[in-house]
């Protein structure tokens, strides 16, 4: 009798054992689907966040310009330098996220958000930078 009743109980935890696992599981899979949708709104936010600073600029300067492009030129350089410090600042980005983006490493965006510092002072950067500022808060 006593070892029917162990034999029984040791049934029935083994069944909730299993029962626990596959809710394990089904909960996994939310949680990864979940995970991915969170992943794919932050790269539209971050793709966002460069056309919208690539529009400010090109605006400003009545140039077509990509912050992607792999050029020196100082209106493109700045560009980049104003994404940084949103992506950084505003989108708490780390740095080697904001280089894969910007197809750089994490030394350039270091670099592009002290320029950016640097260059507050600059009257035609302080324009810019108050032109790009205000499309942004235009947005919101």
């Amino acid at each position: 009798m006593k070892s029917e009743n162990v034999i029984r109980d040791i049934e029935k935890i083994n069944i909730e054992i299993a029962d626990l696992k596959s809710k394990r599981v089904v909960l996994q899979k939310k949680l990864e689907k979940i995970i991915e949708s969170e992943e794919r709104i932050k790269q539209h936010r971050v793709n966002y966040l460069v056309d919208w600073v690539n529009e400010a600029v090109s605006e400003f300067y009545e140039l077509e310009i990509d912050i992607l492009a792999p050029t020196r030129e100082r209106i493109t350089v700045w560009g980049r330098a104003i994404f940084c410090h949103y992506a950084r600042n505003h989108n708490k980005m780390t740095y080697q996220a904001i280089g894969d983006m910007l197809c750089k490493n994490h030394a350039t965006v270091i670099n592009a958000l002290k320029m950016h510092e640097n260059l507050l002072i600059d009257y035609e950067y302080q324009k810019l930078f108050l032109h790009v500022s205000k499309k942004l808060s235009d947005e919101l």
